[in-house]
């Protein structure tokens, strides 16, 4: 198991590969062959050994290619100069020389090439310790006792270090020397070595099931100070159950499960209302069943397999007759409150999947509505009920998740969306839905997911932001259980699609949100 790097003092680090990303061709002449034909023969490997001279190096390559020195040459130089370095990764390894830790760099360069590269990107090196040049030691670094003799030489413990390469080979004799490994792809592998992840989720989780254990969480409701109107915690289900279909480590928990249980209780002819109960509620304010609630319990019913087809087709069929006069969804099923929102047309839509009523002119008709929001990005600023953009995409992402029909339409631009948000500064319930909604369709979120991490509280928890507003008493909801929910599903889905020894990311929505 991977040592994070809060457990260690000492990183070493392979300038080559992960510092230095290479390009994937050589150039010119030998254009066609990968890189290996040259950096991995014999020849260049004793010469990164410091056991030949370069130009013998160079004459034997080309012998062996059937092409000049010169060529050979050329193709080297072009290969070092097309080098890059990834500006995520100097602000990680930043974040680790600030906290503390002493990052060796390892080189596997002679001095020729090392000086081409050292000047070229001079701003990099003042950051770290001096570099180990391994031709210039006389150290092959693919040979079994280098990381033996390298931390008798740094005067370092291998249990009180990690290595951070590219190379696989090089991992493994890291790994015999007692030095626990990570191996590099990109920046989020080290994300995920800098922090101890599974502690951290541990310790979410423990805040989020200790909470259930009480039954449904109730939420803040926070109005403005000019107002003069303070209220008591509200008994809502709302954001209960968002938190339960999140994620299976809630709904599968007993406390989960206790409060499915009530929640058949609180139905009003197959129909649910925001409200469990009115205590601390603003006086005269009362919710009727709406199509929001409604949907998101049956949701949560049926990942849980607590609904039957025929309850989830009757709650269908009511949404689908509860429109406004263009045919979109309204969240009321009264006639006095003729409301439509975003967020709630997108919830609505989900038992209408599960029942197969998704031709319904009504359907359709909402899904129109919603594409648009979508294409002329109408969400930005929230909805009347829902603040924040990060949730109503979340709604919608659900229904891709889930349902193909859906996501044969709306997949592409909700990624492009999702993308678009990325390494915006968001509160940590937004930055978590990213990380979640990323993560399954295989886009980037490395600095959504850092700054989640970092905003997690010492208790396990993270603070909460406004997840739906009461226009009534202009005020908004905060709970502090749903939006450590989140952050808990985004990094147990972190780590579940890169674990050690199989990086890749995942290029399809997966079951995260099904």
């Amino acid at each position: 198991m991977t040592r994070s790097f809060a457990q260690c003092r000492n990183i070493i680090v392979n300038v080559e590969g992960v510092l230095l990303k290479s390009p994937q061709q050589l150039s010119g002449t030998l254009g066609s062959l990968p890189p290996r034909r040259i950096f991995k023969s014999g020849a260049w490997l004793k010469y990164l050994a410091g056991t030949c001279e370069r130009r013998e190096a160079v004459q034997t390559l080309g012998k062996t290619l059937g092409v000049g020195s010169t060529t050979v040459e050329t193709a080297v130089h072009d290969y070092f100069e097309q080098y890059r370095i990834d500006s995520d990764l100097l602000s990680i390894l930043d974040r680790l020389t600030a906290e503390g830790k002493q990052i060796f760099l390892i080189c596997p360069y002679p001095h020729h090439e090392w000086e081409q590269i050292r000047e070229k990107h001079a701003p990099v090196w003042e950051h770290f310790n001096p570099p180990v040049l391994t031709a210039e030691s006389r150290k092959d670094i693919n040979e079994t006792m280098f990381f033996t003799r390298l931390l008798q030489d740094l005067d370092i413990q291998p249990a009180d270090s990690v290595y951070v390469g590219a190379d696989t080979e090089t991992l493994q004799f890291a790994r015999a020397a007692g030095i626990t490994s990570v191996h590099y792809r990109r920046p989020l592998d080290l994300h995920r070595a800098r922090r101890d992840g599974a502690a951290m989720l541990k310790a979410a989780d423990t805040y989020v099931l200790a909470a259930l254990e009480e039954g449904f969480c109730q939420t803040d409701l926070v109005t403005p100070p000019a107002s003069g109107a303070q209220y008591g915690p509200i008994d809502e289900i709302w954001s209960t159950l968002y938190a339960l279909y999140v994620s299976e480590t809630f709904g599968r928990s007993a406390a989960g499960a206790r409060i499915m249980q009530e929640l058949t209780t609180l139905a009003v002819d197959g129909l649910w209302s925001f409200m469990r109960s009115y205590e601390n509620f603003p006086p005269d304010v009362e919710l009727p069943v709406d199509a929001d609630d409604t949907a998101l319990a049956l949701s949560v019913l049926h990942k849980y397999g607590q609904a039957d087809d025929a309850q989830i087709k009757r709650a269908a069929e009511r949404i689908l007759a509860n429109t406004d006069a263009s045919g979109v969804i309204r969240l009321y099923f009264t006639p006095d409150r003729p409301r439509v929102d975003s967020t709630v047309c997108a919830s609505a839509l989900y038992p209408v999947y599960l029942a197969g009523l998704h031709q319904h002119h009504s359907a359709r008709k909402t899904e129109d509505f919603l594409f648009a929001l979508l294409e002329g990005r109408g969400y930005q600023a929230g909805s009347a009920y829902i603040p924040s953009p990060e949730f109503f995409l979340y709604v919608l992402f659900r229904l891709a998740a889930k349902f193909k029909p859906f996501r044969d339409r709306f997949g592409a631009i909700l990624a492009d969306r999702v993308t678009e948000r990325s390494g915006l500064p968001a509160a940590p319930a937004a930055l978590a839905q990213r990380v979640i909604m990323s993560r399954s369709m295989g886009r980037p979120c490395e600095v959504d997911y850092e700054r989640l991490l970092d905003a997690q509280n010492p208790d396990g928890s993270w603070e909460p932001s406004p997840c739906w507003g009461l226009p009534s008493a202009e005020g908004d909801g905060y709970n502090r259980i749903l939006d450590t929910a989140f952050a808990a599903e985004a990094i147990r889905l972190s780590l579940a699609l890169a674990p050690e020894g199989d990086q890749g990311e995942r290029s399809t929505s997966v079951a995260a949100a099904t």
